[in-house]
C-alpha cells in the first residue's frame, strides 16, 4: 500500500446542465474544464474522470497547506475557463449560454491506496479511496 493524497474536483449543476441541453457542445465546455484543470495539476496524477468528476492524487501525503495551494489552483482554472466559454463565444446553445451556471466542489482526503489495472488503465483501490467518493455524496 502507498499513502497518498487525493483530490476530486465535482462540477455541481451538470446533471441539470447536461439534461437541458445539447450534449454536443456540454461534453467540449467538460472536455475543456478538465483539460485547463488537469494542466495546473503538474504534480498531481489522473485517477479517472468519472462523468463530471476529476479525480486526482499525489502519491504522497500532501501537506494541507501544499494540498489547499491546489485546490485554489484548480477553482481559478476552473473559473478562467467558464468565464472564457461564456463570454468567447458566439453560439447561444443552451450549453453555451448555461455554462455560467456550473459550480465546482472539492473534496481532499489522505490515505493508503493500491493499484491495479483494468482494460489497460491504472485505478486506485483502497478503503480510503472508498472514503474519498463518499465525502461527496
Amino acid at each position: 500500500m502507498t499513502s497518498g493524497t487525493f483530490l476530486l474536483a465535482d462540477i455541481g449543476g451538470y446533471t441539470t446542465f447536461l439534461s437541458a441541453v445539447g450534449i454536443e457542445h456540454a461534453k467540449e465546455i467538460t472536455s475543456h474544464l478538465f483539460n485547463h484543470m488537469v494542466k495546473v495539476s503538474k504534480r498531481w496524477k489522473v485517477g479517472n474522470v468519472e462523468g463530471d468528476c476529476l479525480f486526482l492524487y499525489a502519491s504522497t501525503s500532501e501537506p494541507p497547506e501544499r494540498a489547499f495551494r491546489q485546490v485554489q489552483k484548480l477553482y481559478e482554472s476552473f473559473r478562467e475557463s467558464v468565464a472564457e466559454i461564456a463570454s468567447g463565444s458566439t453560439c447561444r446553445c443552451g450549453a453555451c449560454d448555461r455554462s455560467g451556471d456550473l459550480v465546482i466542489k472539492f473534496v481532499v482526503h489522505s490515505g493508503e491506496f493500491d493499484t491495479h489495472r483494468v482494460a489497460g488503465r491504472t485505478e486506485l483501490i483502497g478503503p480510503d479511496v472508498v472514503v474519498a467518493h463518499r465525502l461527496l455524496k
